[in-house]
Protein backbone atom coordinates (compact mmCIF):
# COMPACT_ATOMS: atom_id res chain seq x y z
CA UNK A 1 0.00 0.00 0.00
CA UNK A 2 1.92 3.41 -1.23
CA UNK A 3 0.29 6.57 1.15
CA UNK A 4 0.92 10.26 0.12
CA UNK A 5 3.65 11.19 2.67
CA UNK A 6 2.16 14.93 3.09
CA UNK A 7 -2.05 13.40 4.59
CA UNK A 8 -1.26 9.54 4.82
CA UNK A 9 -4.53 8.89 2.15
CA UNK A 10 -4.03 5.85 0.36
CA UNK A 11 -2.77 6.12 -3.24
CA UNK A 12 -5.49 4.71 -5.67
CA UNK A 13 -6.61 5.23 -9.47
CA UNK A 14 -8.91 7.14 -8.25
CA UNK A 15 -6.65 9.69 -6.49
CA UNK A 16 -2.99 9.08 -8.07
CA UNK A 17 -1.38 11.85 -9.77
CA UNK A 18 1.49 12.95 -11.24
CA UNK A 19 3.96 14.77 -9.33
CA UNK A 20 6.75 16.51 -11.19
CA UNK A 21 9.50 16.47 -9.15
CA UNK A 22 11.54 19.22 -11.11
CA UNK A 23 8.41 21.60 -12.03
CA UNK A 24 6.71 21.16 -14.94
CA UNK A 25 7.08 24.73 -15.60
CA UNK A 26 10.67 24.91 -15.65
CA UNK A 27 10.94 21.99 -18.18
CA UNK A 28 11.26 19.29 -15.51
CA UNK A 29 10.79 16.09 -17.13
CA UNK A 30 11.39 14.11 -13.53
CA UNK A 31 8.25 12.75 -12.08
CA UNK A 32 6.72 10.06 -9.85
CA UNK A 33 3.05 8.76 -9.12
CA UNK A 34 3.42 7.00 -5.66
CA UNK A 35 4.27 10.03 -3.67
CA UNK A 36 1.83 12.68 -3.07
CA UNK A 37 -2.54 12.12 -3.98
CA UNK A 38 -3.84 14.26 -6.48
CA UNK A 39 -5.30 17.14 -3.82
CA UNK A 40 -1.81 17.37 -2.12
CA UNK A 41 -0.69 18.00 -5.53
CA UNK A 42 -3.59 20.42 -6.35
CA UNK A 43 -2.89 22.50 -3.15
CA UNK A 44 1.07 23.04 -3.61
CA UNK A 45 0.78 23.57 -6.93
CA UNK A 46 -2.03 26.22 -6.55
CA UNK A 47 0.06 27.89 -3.89
CA UNK A 48 3.78 26.94 -3.27
CA UNK A 49 4.81 25.92 -6.72
CA UNK A 50 2.73 28.08 -8.25
CA UNK A 51 5.13 31.03 -6.57
CA UNK A 52 7.84 29.64 -7.47
CA UNK A 53 7.02 29.31 -11.21
CA UNK A 54 6.22 32.52 -11.63
CA UNK A 55 9.63 33.55 -10.06
CA UNK A 56 11.52 31.45 -12.52
CA UNK A 57 9.15 32.43 -15.53
CA UNK A 58 11.50 34.71 -17.22
CA UNK A 59 14.43 31.98 -17.50
CA UNK A 60 11.66 30.07 -18.93
CA UNK A 61 10.59 32.21 -21.60
CA UNK A 62 14.15 33.71 -22.21
CA UNK A 63 15.84 30.32 -22.94
CA UNK A 64 12.22 28.71 -24.64
CA UNK A 65 11.84 25.87 -22.36
CA UNK A 66 9.45 23.32 -23.57
CA UNK A 67 7.02 21.85 -20.86
CA UNK A 68 5.07 18.47 -21.03
CA UNK A 69 1.71 20.12 -20.27
CA UNK A 70 1.34 24.14 -20.96
CA UNK A 71 2.70 26.50 -23.74
CA UNK A 72 5.72 28.78 -22.46
CA UNK A 73 4.05 32.42 -20.85
CA UNK A 74 4.91 35.45 -21.96
CA UNK A 75 6.69 37.88 -19.74
CA UNK A 76 5.54 41.15 -18.70
CA UNK A 77 8.95 43.76 -19.41
CA UNK A 78 8.60 47.57 -18.70
CA UNK A 79 10.92 50.27 -21.08
CA UNK A 80 12.49 52.14 -18.34
CA UNK A 81 11.89 55.50 -20.39
CA UNK A 82 8.45 55.52 -20.95
CA UNK A 83 6.61 53.06 -18.21
CA UNK A 84 5.10 50.92 -21.53
CA UNK A 85 4.64 47.34 -20.85
CA UNK A 86 5.24 44.82 -23.46
CA UNK A 87 4.59 41.25 -23.70
CA UNK A 88 7.26 39.26 -24.58
CA UNK A 89 7.12 35.83 -26.22
CA UNK A 90 9.64 33.13 -25.75
CA UNK A 91 10.90 34.14 -29.18
CA UNK A 92 11.86 37.63 -28.00
CA UNK A 93 9.08 39.08 -29.40
CA UNK A 94 7.96 42.60 -28.17
CA UNK A 95 3.98 43.48 -27.80
CA UNK A 96 1.89 46.10 -26.11
CA UNK A 97 0.51 45.01 -23.34
CA UNK A 98 -2.61 46.77 -24.42
CA UNK A 99 -3.65 48.36 -27.61
CA UNK A 100 -2.77 52.47 -27.77
CA UNK A 101 -5.94 54.31 -28.32
CA UNK A 102 -6.20 58.03 -28.82
CA UNK A 103 -9.40 60.14 -29.90
CA UNK A 104 -9.14 63.57 -31.08
CA UNK A 105 -11.61 66.12 -31.50
CA UNK A 106 -11.53 68.94 -33.52
CA UNK A 107 -14.21 70.84 -34.39
CA UNK A 108 -16.80 69.18 -36.18
CA UNK A 109 -14.58 65.99 -36.72
CA UNK A 110 -13.17 63.08 -34.89
CA UNK A 111 -9.85 61.22 -35.45
CA UNK A 112 -8.98 58.15 -33.87
CA UNK A 113 -5.88 56.82 -33.95
CA UNK A 114 -5.82 52.93 -32.56
CA UNK A 115 -2.53 50.76 -32.47
CA UNK A 116 -4.42 47.56 -31.95
CA UNK A 117 -1.73 44.08 -31.28
CA UNK A 118 -3.86 42.30 -34.20
CA UNK A 119 -6.46 42.40 -36.96
CA UNK A 120 -8.71 40.40 -34.29
CA UNK A 121 -8.31 42.92 -31.80
CA UNK A 122 -8.83 45.87 -34.06
CA UNK A 123 -12.20 44.63 -35.39
CA UNK A 124 -13.20 44.71 -31.77
CA UNK A 125 -11.97 48.10 -31.00
CA UNK A 126 -13.70 49.28 -34.39
CA UNK A 127 -17.04 47.56 -33.23
CA UNK A 128 -16.93 49.13 -29.76
CA UNK A 129 -16.60 52.56 -32.01
CA UNK A 130 -19.73 51.67 -34.17
CA UNK A 131 -22.17 52.28 -31.39
CA UNK A 132 -20.94 56.09 -31.25
CA UNK A 133 -19.89 56.78 -34.74
CA UNK A 134 -22.65 54.93 -36.48
CA UNK A 135 -21.27 56.11 -40.11
CA UNK A 136 -17.55 53.95 -39.26
CA UNK A 137 -16.88 51.54 -41.69
CA UNK A 138 -15.33 48.59 -40.01
CA UNK A 139 -14.58 46.96 -43.46
CA UNK A 140 -12.70 50.02 -45.49
CA UNK A 141 -10.76 50.92 -42.19
CA UNK A 142 -9.88 47.11 -41.79
CA UNK A 143 -8.56 47.33 -45.38
CA UNK A 144 -6.69 50.32 -44.71
CA UNK A 145 -4.76 49.55 -41.44
CA UNK A 146 -1.12 48.86 -41.75
CA UNK A 147 1.05 46.79 -40.25
CA UNK A 148 4.12 48.86 -37.90
CA UNK A 149 7.10 47.03 -36.77
CA UNK A 150 8.06 49.15 -34.10
CA UNK A 151 12.14 49.25 -33.57
CA UNK A 152 12.64 49.98 -29.63
CA UNK A 153 16.03 51.69 -29.08
CA UNK A 154 16.29 50.49 -25.44
CA UNK A 155 16.80 47.56 -23.65
CA UNK A 156 13.58 46.43 -22.10
CA UNK A 157 13.83 45.76 -18.27
CA UNK A 158 12.18 43.35 -15.32
CA UNK A 159 12.46 42.55 -11.80
CA UNK A 160 13.52 39.73 -10.75
CA UNK A 161 13.34 37.97 -6.68
CA UNK A 162 14.29 34.25 -6.13
CA UNK A 163 12.80 32.84 -2.81
CA UNK A 164 11.00 33.89 0.21
CA UNK A 165 8.12 32.26 2.35
CA UNK A 166 6.40 32.14 -0.52
CA UNK A 167 8.15 29.46 -2.67
CA UNK A 168 10.49 28.24 -0.21
CA UNK A 169 8.06 25.49 0.73
CA UNK A 170 8.34 24.48 -2.98
CA UNK A 171 11.98 23.62 -2.95
CA UNK A 172 11.92 21.28 0.08
CA UNK A 173 8.81 19.49 -1.27
CA UNK A 174 11.21 19.15 -4.51
CA UNK A 175 14.28 17.87 -2.38
CA UNK A 176 11.81 15.42 -0.23
CA UNK A 177 10.21 14.23 -3.35
CA UNK A 178 13.81 13.05 -4.82
CA UNK A 179 14.88 11.62 -1.85
CA UNK A 180 11.48 10.08 -1.25
CA UNK A 181 11.49 8.86 -5.16
CA UNK A 182 15.20 7.20 -4.04
CA UNK A 183 14.86 5.81 -1.16
CA UNK A 184 11.23 5.51 -0.02
CA UNK A 185 12.56 6.13 3.60
CA UNK A 186 10.37 8.57 5.30
CA UNK A 187 11.20 8.17 8.69
CA UNK A 188 14.72 9.65 7.98
CA UNK A 189 12.95 13.05 6.87
CA UNK A 190 9.90 12.61 9.00
CA UNK A 191 10.90 16.29 10.63
CA UNK A 192 11.39 17.19 7.29
CA UNK A 193 7.68 16.85 5.87
CA UNK A 194 5.90 18.19 9.43
CA UNK A 195 7.58 21.04 8.51
CA UNK A 196 6.40 21.43 4.96
CA UNK A 197 3.17 20.46 6.57
CA UNK A 198 3.29 23.65 8.77
CA UNK A 199 4.89 25.60 5.51
CA UNK A 200 7.83 26.04 7.22
CA UNK A 201 11.23 27.65 5.47
CA UNK A 202 13.68 26.85 8.25
CA UNK A 203 15.43 23.82 6.54
CA UNK A 204 15.87 26.22 2.86
CA UNK A 205 18.43 28.11 2.76
CA UNK A 206 19.41 30.51 -0.11
CA UNK A 207 22.83 29.97 -1.11
CA UNK A 208 26.25 31.43 -3.72
CA UNK A 209 28.37 28.33 -3.87
CA UNK A 210 32.25 30.03 -4.69
CA UNK A 211 33.24 26.39 -6.57
CA UNK A 212 30.77 24.88 -9.04
CA UNK A 213 29.11 21.10 -8.17
CA UNK A 214 30.20 20.27 -11.91
CA UNK A 215 31.59 20.92 -14.55
CA UNK A 216 29.22 23.10 -17.17
CA UNK A 217 30.20 22.64 -21.30
CA UNK A 218 29.43 26.66 -22.72
CA UNK A 219 25.96 25.44 -24.37
CA UNK A 220 24.58 23.76 -21.52
CA UNK A 221 22.02 25.05 -18.82
CA UNK A 222 21.14 22.61 -16.20
CA UNK A 223 18.54 21.96 -12.91
CA UNK A 224 20.42 20.06 -10.49
CA UNK A 225 19.20 18.18 -7.03
CA UNK A 226 21.93 16.23 -4.92
CA UNK A 227 21.55 14.55 -2.23
CA UNK A 228 24.14 13.59 0.72
CA UNK A 229 24.04 11.52 3.28
CA UNK A 230 26.05 9.99 6.42
CA UNK A 231 24.95 7.77 8.76
CA UNK A 232 28.59 8.34 11.14
CA UNK A 233 27.99 12.23 10.55
CA UNK A 234 24.11 11.51 11.02
CA UNK A 235 23.66 14.64 8.49
CA UNK A 236 21.68 14.67 5.18
CA UNK A 237 21.18 17.41 2.96
CA UNK A 238 19.98 17.85 -0.76
CA UNK A 239 21.56 21.00 -3.04
CA UNK A 240 19.14 22.20 -5.57
CA UNK A 241 20.64 24.20 -8.45
CA UNK A 242 17.68 25.46 -11.06
CA UNK A 243 19.35 27.02 -14.34
CA UNK A 244 22.58 26.19 -13.69
CA UNK A 245 22.60 29.73 -11.48
CA UNK A 246 20.00 29.80 -8.14
CA UNK A 247 21.12 27.60 -5.60
CA UNK A 248 19.41 26.27 -2.35
CA UNK A 249 20.42 23.98 0.47
CA UNK A 250 18.39 21.81 2.58
CA UNK A 251 18.94 20.61 5.83
CA UNK A 252 16.58 17.36 5.42
CA UNK A 253 17.83 15.89 8.69
CA UNK A 254 20.54 16.66 11.52
CA UNK A 255 19.91 12.99 13.34
CA UNK A 256 20.27 11.25 10.28
CA UNK A 257 20.21 6.58 10.76
CA UNK A 258 19.77 5.42 7.31
CA UNK A 259 22.34 4.21 5.16
CA UNK A 260 25.10 6.00 3.37
CA UNK A 261 23.82 8.24 -0.08
CA UNK A 262 25.10 9.89 -2.53
CA UNK A 263 22.94 10.69 -5.72
CA UNK A 264 22.60 13.48 -8.07
CA UNK A 265 20.52 14.21 -11.04
CA UNK A 266 21.49 16.60 -14.14
CA UNK A 267 18.98 17.74 -16.33
CA UNK A 268 20.12 19.96 -19.53
CA UNK A 269 16.99 21.91 -20.15
CA UNK A 270 18.35 22.60 -23.39
CA UNK A 271 18.43 19.56 -24.73
CA UNK A 272 15.52 18.14 -22.21
CA UNK A 273 17.12 15.22 -21.31
CA UNK A 274 19.35 14.03 -18.19
CA UNK A 275 23.19 13.95 -18.70
CA UNK A 276 26.06 12.74 -16.34
CA UNK A 277 28.64 14.63 -14.78
CA UNK A 278 31.72 13.75 -12.36
CA UNK A 279 30.99 16.07 -8.98
CA UNK A 280 33.73 18.11 -8.58
CA UNK A 281 32.79 19.88 -5.39
CA UNK A 282 30.87 18.27 -2.68
CA UNK A 283 30.37 20.54 0.63
CA UNK A 284 31.21 19.46 4.11
CA UNK A 285 27.97 18.59 6.85
CA UNK A 286 29.56 21.28 8.80
CA UNK A 287 29.64 23.88 5.88
CA UNK A 288 25.97 22.93 5.21
CA UNK A 289 24.60 23.19 8.65
CA UNK A 290 26.10 26.05 9.83
CA UNK A 291 25.76 27.84 7.34
CA UNK A 292 22.78 30.89 7.57
CA UNK A 293 22.06 33.33 4.10
CA UNK A 294 21.16 36.46 6.16
CA UNK A 295 25.06 36.02 7.69
CA UNK A 296 26.68 35.03 4.87
CA UNK A 297 29.23 36.48 2.45
CA UNK A 298 27.42 36.78 -0.53
CA UNK A 299 29.84 36.36 -3.91
CA UNK A 300 27.11 38.56 -5.74
CA UNK A 301 29.44 38.89 -8.55
CA UNK A 302 30.13 34.77 -8.62
CA UNK A 303 26.09 34.75 -8.71
CA UNK A 304 26.28 37.38 -12.04
CA UNK A 305 28.76 35.28 -13.94
CA UNK A 306 26.17 32.27 -13.83
CA UNK A 307 23.66 34.36 -14.52
CA UNK A 308 25.53 35.69 -17.75
CA UNK A 309 26.15 32.12 -19.03
CA UNK A 310 22.59 31.66 -19.13
CA UNK A 311 21.54 34.78 -20.53
CA UNK A 312 24.15 34.51 -23.69
CA UNK A 313 22.80 30.95 -24.43
CA UNK A 314 19.37 32.44 -24.00
CA UNK A 315 20.44 35.44 -26.41
CA UNK A 316 21.94 32.66 -29.20
CA UNK A 317 18.14 30.70 -28.93
CA UNK A 318 16.14 33.59 -29.85
CA UNK A 319 18.15 34.70 -32.37
CA UNK A 320 18.37 31.60 -34.25
CA UNK A 321 14.41 30.54 -33.38
CA UNK A 322 13.95 33.89 -35.44
CA UNK A 323 16.21 33.58 -38.19
CA UNK A 324 14.72 30.15 -38.46
CA UNK A 325 11.15 31.45 -38.86
CA UNK A 326 11.84 34.16 -41.15
CA UNK A 327 13.84 31.72 -43.47
CA UNK A 328 10.45 29.52 -43.16
CA UNK A 329 8.47 32.42 -43.73
CA UNK A 330 10.58 33.39 -46.78
CA UNK A 331 10.33 29.69 -48.08
CA UNK A 332 6.27 30.40 -47.86
CA UNK A 333 6.05 33.45 -49.96
CA UNK A 334 8.75 32.57 -52.54
CA UNK A 335 9.69 28.89 -53.25
CA UNK A 336 6.79 26.88 -51.90
CA UNK A 337 4.15 29.34 -53.91
CA UNK A 338 5.91 28.03 -57.73
CA UNK A 339 3.92 25.47 -59.54
CA UNK A 340 5.12 21.33 -58.93
CA UNK A 341 7.53 20.68 -61.26
CA UNK A 342 8.59 24.04 -62.06
CA UNK A 343 12.66 24.71 -62.26
CA UNK A 344 13.80 27.16 -60.10
CA UNK A 345 15.46 30.62 -62.55
CA UNK A 346 17.77 32.95 -61.39
CA UNK A 347 14.92 34.93 -61.02
CA UNK A 348 13.57 32.90 -58.01
CA UNK A 349 15.89 32.58 -56.68
CA UNK A 350 17.00 36.62 -56.82
CA UNK A 351 13.03 36.84 -55.13
CA UNK A 352 14.15 34.20 -52.49
CA UNK A 353 17.46 36.67 -51.16
CA UNK A 354 15.64 39.90 -51.48
CA UNK A 355 12.72 38.52 -49.29
CA UNK A 356 14.86 36.98 -46.83
CA UNK A 357 17.19 40.34 -46.32
CA UNK A 358 13.79 41.89 -46.15
CA UNK A 359 12.86 39.41 -43.39
CA UNK A 360 16.25 38.75 -41.38
CA UNK A 361 17.42 42.35 -41.62
CA UNK A 362 14.68 43.87 -38.46
CA UNK A 363 16.26 40.65 -36.33
CA UNK A 364 19.76 42.04 -36.08
CA UNK A 365 18.50 45.88 -36.17
CA UNK A 366 16.43 44.93 -33.03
Amino acid sequence: MIKCYLCGTEITEENKTVEHIVLNSIGGRLKSSKLICKNCNSKFGNTFDACLSKQLEFFANFLDIKRENGDVQDIEMTRASTGEKYKVTSKGVPIPSKPIIQEKNSGATTELHIQARNITELRTILKGFKKKYPDLDIEKTLKDATTVHEHIPEPLQIQLSFGGKESMPAILKMAINYYLEKTNDTESVKNAINDLKQNSTNRVEPIIFNQSLFNLSEDEVTHCIFINGSKKEKKLYAIIELYSSIQFIIKLSDNYNGTDLQDVYIFDVIKRKEIHKELTYIPTYDYIFNFDFPSSEKNYSLFKQRIDHVMKIGVKRQKDNLISEAIEKTMNATFKKLPKGHLITEEDTNQFVDELMKNITPLFIR
